[in-house]
């Protein structure tokens, strides 16, 4: 791996790490951590949640130019987003879903 992927994966265990951390509570405005290179939120589709009822949870990624975040498959040279979540008891966390990736295309070579 490359100085920069090996720099992405650790912000991205860092990233996931804080927002375990953070998940125990729901908040209306988006929790918010700040790594090198990019800013994530934690948003989510409602502010309380009953017991027995389900809310989604979602990362928001924003990134400095030229920087990225890898999709489910991430190819030969990649890393997919991890997170390792810290839950109250009761909760259960599903699988992540990521949305569809974008085309890139740099120098020639396509990507997404």
């Amino acid at each position: 791996m490359s100085k920069r992927q090996l720099d992405f994966a650790a912000m991205v265990r860092r990233v996931a790490f804080v927002l375990a951390l953070s998940f125990a509570r729901l908040a209306s405005a988006a929790d918010t951590i700040e790594a090198p290179h990019v800013t994530v939120s934690l948003v989510a589709d409602a502010t309380h949640v009953r017991p027995g009822g389900e809310v989604e949870v979602g990362l928001r990624f924003v990134l400095e130019r030229a920087w990225h975040v890898y999709w489910l498959n991430p190819g030969d040279s990649g890393e997919r987003p991890k997170v390792t979540w810290a839950l109250p008891a009761g909760f259960e966390a599903g699988e992540l879903v990521f949305p569809v990736p974008e085309r890139l295309v740099t120098k020639g070579i396509i990507n997404y």
